[in-house]
Protein backbone atom coordinates (compact mmCIF):
# COMPACT_ATOMS: atom_id res chain seq x y z
CA UNK A 1 0.00 0.00 0.00
CA UNK A 2 1.37 3.42 -0.99
CA UNK A 3 1.18 6.15 1.64
CA UNK A 4 -0.55 9.34 0.60
CA UNK A 5 1.88 12.25 0.19
CA UNK A 6 1.47 15.08 2.66
CA UNK A 7 0.67 18.30 0.84
CA UNK A 8 1.95 21.54 2.27
CA UNK A 9 0.06 24.73 1.55
CA UNK A 10 1.59 28.17 1.25
CA UNK A 11 -1.02 30.88 1.62
CA UNK A 12 0.01 34.26 0.28
CA UNK A 13 -1.92 36.97 2.05
CA UNK A 14 -1.69 40.69 1.86
CA UNK A 15 -3.43 43.75 0.63
CA UNK A 16 -3.92 44.58 -3.01
CA UNK A 17 -0.87 45.17 -5.17
CA UNK A 18 1.62 43.37 -2.94
CA UNK A 19 2.80 40.93 -5.58
CA UNK A 20 0.83 37.84 -4.51
CA UNK A 21 -0.15 36.65 -7.98
CA UNK A 22 3.29 37.07 -9.50
CA UNK A 23 4.84 35.37 -6.46
CA UNK A 24 2.36 32.46 -6.60
CA UNK A 25 3.22 31.84 -10.24
CA UNK A 26 6.97 31.96 -9.57
CA UNK A 27 6.77 29.69 -6.53
CA UNK A 28 4.64 27.16 -8.40
CA UNK A 29 7.48 26.74 -10.89
CA UNK A 30 10.31 26.71 -8.37
CA UNK A 31 8.95 24.47 -5.60
CA UNK A 32 7.30 22.86 -7.81
CA UNK A 33 3.65 23.28 -6.84
CA UNK A 34 0.17 23.78 -8.12
CA UNK A 35 -1.38 27.13 -7.35
CA UNK A 36 -4.82 28.60 -6.93
CA UNK A 37 -5.60 32.06 -8.13
CA UNK A 38 -7.81 34.73 -6.70
CA UNK A 39 -11.30 33.84 -7.91
CA UNK A 40 -12.59 37.41 -7.77
CA UNK A 41 -10.35 38.22 -10.75
CA UNK A 42 -12.06 35.56 -12.85
CA UNK A 43 -15.44 36.73 -11.62
CA UNK A 44 -14.82 40.37 -12.58
CA UNK A 45 -13.55 39.33 -16.02
CA UNK A 46 -16.71 37.26 -16.52
CA UNK A 47 -19.33 39.78 -15.33
CA UNK A 48 -17.46 42.84 -16.68
CA UNK A 49 -18.57 45.11 -13.86
CA UNK A 50 -17.52 45.91 -10.31
CA UNK A 51 -18.36 43.45 -7.55
CA UNK A 52 -21.71 43.96 -5.83
CA UNK A 53 -22.75 42.72 -2.40
CA UNK A 54 -25.02 40.07 -3.98
CA UNK A 55 -21.96 38.57 -5.70
CA UNK A 56 -20.07 37.77 -2.52
CA UNK A 57 -21.44 34.27 -1.86
CA UNK A 58 -20.60 33.19 -5.40
CA UNK A 59 -17.10 34.66 -5.08
CA UNK A 60 -16.52 32.80 -1.81
CA UNK A 61 -17.74 29.54 -3.36
CA UNK A 62 -15.51 30.09 -6.38
CA UNK A 63 -12.47 30.76 -4.19
CA UNK A 64 -13.07 27.58 -2.20
CA UNK A 65 -13.45 25.61 -5.45
CA UNK A 66 -10.16 27.03 -6.78
CA UNK A 67 -8.38 25.97 -3.59
CA UNK A 68 -9.84 22.45 -3.64
CA UNK A 69 -8.92 22.02 -7.31
CA UNK A 70 -5.30 23.07 -6.66
CA UNK A 71 -4.98 20.59 -3.77
CA UNK A 72 -6.51 17.82 -5.86
CA UNK A 73 -4.17 18.60 -8.78
CA UNK A 74 -1.15 18.52 -6.45
CA UNK A 75 -2.27 15.14 -5.13
CA UNK A 76 -2.75 13.74 -8.65
CA UNK A 77 0.65 15.07 -9.77
CA UNK A 78 2.40 13.89 -6.57
CA UNK A 79 3.51 17.42 -5.73
CA UNK A 80 4.34 18.35 -2.17
CA UNK A 81 3.21 21.99 -2.39
CA UNK A 82 0.16 24.08 -3.23
CA UNK A 83 0.50 27.87 -3.34
CA UNK A 84 -2.65 29.90 -2.77
CA UNK A 85 -2.82 33.45 -4.13
CA UNK A 86 -4.95 34.47 -1.14
CA UNK A 87 -7.62 32.22 0.37
CA UNK A 88 -11.32 32.18 1.11
CA UNK A 89 -10.82 33.46 4.66
CA UNK A 90 -9.15 36.58 3.28
CA UNK A 91 -12.04 36.88 0.80
CA UNK A 92 -14.47 37.04 3.73
CA UNK A 93 -12.37 39.74 5.40
CA UNK A 94 -12.44 41.86 2.25
CA UNK A 95 -16.21 41.29 1.98
CA UNK A 96 -16.72 42.40 5.57
CA UNK A 97 -14.58 45.52 5.25
CA UNK A 98 -15.68 46.70 1.80
CA UNK A 99 -19.33 45.65 1.78
CA UNK A 100 -20.30 45.12 5.42
CA UNK A 101 -20.92 41.46 4.53
CA UNK A 102 -21.53 38.85 7.17
CA UNK A 103 -20.00 36.08 5.06
CA UNK A 104 -17.99 33.99 7.43
CA UNK A 105 -15.42 31.28 7.25
CA UNK A 106 -13.72 30.20 10.43
CA UNK A 107 -9.99 30.83 10.42
CA UNK A 108 -9.56 27.31 11.82
CA UNK A 109 -10.34 26.05 8.33
CA UNK A 110 -6.83 27.25 7.44
CA UNK A 111 -4.88 26.31 10.52
CA UNK A 112 -2.39 23.53 10.99
CA UNK A 113 1.15 22.43 10.57
CA UNK A 114 0.77 22.03 6.82
CA UNK A 115 -0.18 25.70 6.29
CA UNK A 116 2.46 28.39 5.93
CA UNK A 117 1.24 31.96 5.75
CA UNK A 118 3.34 34.63 4.06
CA UNK A 119 2.07 38.15 4.69
CA UNK A 120 3.25 40.18 1.70
CA UNK A 121 4.43 43.60 2.79
CA UNK A 122 3.25 46.66 0.84
CA UNK A 123 6.85 47.54 0.00
CA UNK A 124 6.54 47.32 -3.78
CA UNK A 125 5.04 50.06 -5.94
CA UNK A 126 1.25 50.12 -6.06
CA UNK A 127 -0.13 49.53 -9.55
CA UNK A 128 -3.72 50.03 -10.72
CA UNK A 129 -5.84 47.04 -11.73
CA UNK A 130 -9.20 48.30 -13.10
CA UNK A 131 -12.20 46.84 -11.32
CA UNK A 132 -9.96 45.14 -8.81
CA UNK A 133 -8.02 47.66 -6.76
CA UNK A 134 -9.15 50.44 -4.46
CA UNK A 135 -5.95 52.49 -4.11
CA UNK A 136 -2.75 52.94 -2.11
CA UNK A 137 -4.54 54.15 1.05
CA UNK A 138 -6.76 51.08 1.04
CA UNK A 139 -3.69 48.89 0.62
CA UNK A 140 -2.22 50.20 3.88
CA UNK A 141 -5.54 49.77 5.71
CA UNK A 142 -5.94 46.17 4.55
CA UNK A 143 -2.34 45.30 5.33
CA UNK A 144 -2.89 46.35 8.94
CA UNK A 145 -6.22 44.50 9.03
CA UNK A 146 -4.77 41.22 7.75
CA UNK A 147 -1.87 41.37 10.16
CA UNK A 148 -4.27 42.03 13.05
CA UNK A 149 -6.65 39.23 11.99
CA UNK A 150 -3.84 36.68 11.65
CA UNK A 151 -2.58 37.61 15.11
CA UNK A 152 -6.08 37.54 16.64
CA UNK A 153 -6.72 34.08 15.15
CA UNK A 154 -3.40 32.84 16.54
CA UNK A 155 -2.20 31.86 13.08
CA UNK A 156 1.58 31.99 12.73
CA UNK A 157 2.81 33.88 9.70
CA UNK A 158 5.98 35.22 8.19
CA UNK A 159 6.35 38.77 6.99
CA UNK A 160 7.58 38.78 3.38
CA UNK A 161 9.38 41.74 1.89
CA UNK A 162 11.75 42.51 -0.95
CA UNK A 163 11.63 43.51 -4.58
CA UNK A 164 11.40 41.12 -7.55
CA UNK A 165 13.81 38.18 -7.34
CA UNK A 166 14.72 39.12 -3.77
CA UNK A 167 11.08 38.65 -2.72
CA UNK A 168 10.95 35.25 -4.43
CA UNK A 169 14.20 34.15 -2.77
CA UNK A 170 12.95 35.37 0.60
CA UNK A 171 9.75 33.34 0.14
CA UNK A 172 11.68 30.21 -0.83
CA UNK A 173 13.92 30.66 2.20
CA UNK A 174 10.92 30.84 4.50
CA UNK A 175 9.22 27.83 2.90
CA UNK A 176 12.21 25.56 2.42
CA UNK A 177 14.78 27.02 4.78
Amino acid sequence: MVAQMEIRRCILVGAESTGKTELAQALSCLLPATWSGEYVRTFIEYVRRPVEVNDLSAILAGQLAYERAAVEAASQQCLQWVVHDTNAWMTTLYARELYGSRLALDANHYRGQDFTYLLCQPDIPWTPDPGQREGPATRERFHRLFEKELQAAGIPFYSLSGQGEERICNALGLLCG
